[in-house]
């Protein structure tokens, strides 16, 4: 970009670096980091969130681990978004331990987890096979009147069915109101 004299902004890098990030590109996210850095632009609250998003899918986590703790360092509190991508890759890897930390920070620092922390915690207690975590998680969701997509309800009927809960499956399928499903209770 410098040899057309072009001057790119956070922005611009940060679609460059979610691009290289959405291929597997991680090679090519360190140069951009670098050129960014020559340029004189520090990273923002969405450059972070896109490479703590892009090394969790790469299941690179210690990076991911690390730059999440520089952004605090930096002032640059973490939202919701930064919580769930870090929660789901843990989550992928299994190291659940570090997610429990998480999630008391993020009600510490006033992020209740959204829907899409718990469709998250929900598919990783799915994968565990504890069942009878993962009803009550989402009935603590529906408590919360939460509003759950169909992809929530998904992970959870394939984990009951998979599980031989047959019956508690049926039950939460009958309760379901594709239209509003938080206004729906089950048993």
């Amino acid at each position: 970009m410098r040899s057309k004299n072009l001057v790119l902004h956070t922005a611009c890098y940060n679609s460059l670096i979610d691009g290289f990030c959405k291929v597997g590109r991680i090679s090519f996210v360190h140069d951009a980091l670098d050129e960014m850095h020559r340029s004189g632009l520090r990273l923002d609250v969405l450059s972070y969130a896109i490479l703590i998003n892009g090394y969790c899918k790469d299941k690179i986590l210690d990076e991911a681990i690390y730059l999440f703790k520089k952004m605090r360092l930096e002032n640059l509190g973490p939202g919701t978004v930064c919580y769930n991508a870090l929660i789901d890759g843990l989550c992928k890897v299994g190291r659940i331990s570090f997610v429990h930390d998480l999630l008391d920070e993020m009600h510490r620092c006033g992020h209740p987890p959204n829907i899409i922390t718990c469709s998250v915690l929900l598919h990783a207690i799915y994968k565990t096979q504890n069942l009878h975590r993962a009803i009550a998680l989402f009935e603590h969701i529906m408590r919360e009147e939460i509003r759950p997509p169909i992809r929530t309800y998904n992970i959870l009927m394939d984990g009951l069915c998979l599980g031989g809960r047959l019956y508690k499956a049926r039950e939460i399928f009958q309760s379901f109101d594709a239209r509003s499903p938080s206004k729906r209770r089950f048993p």
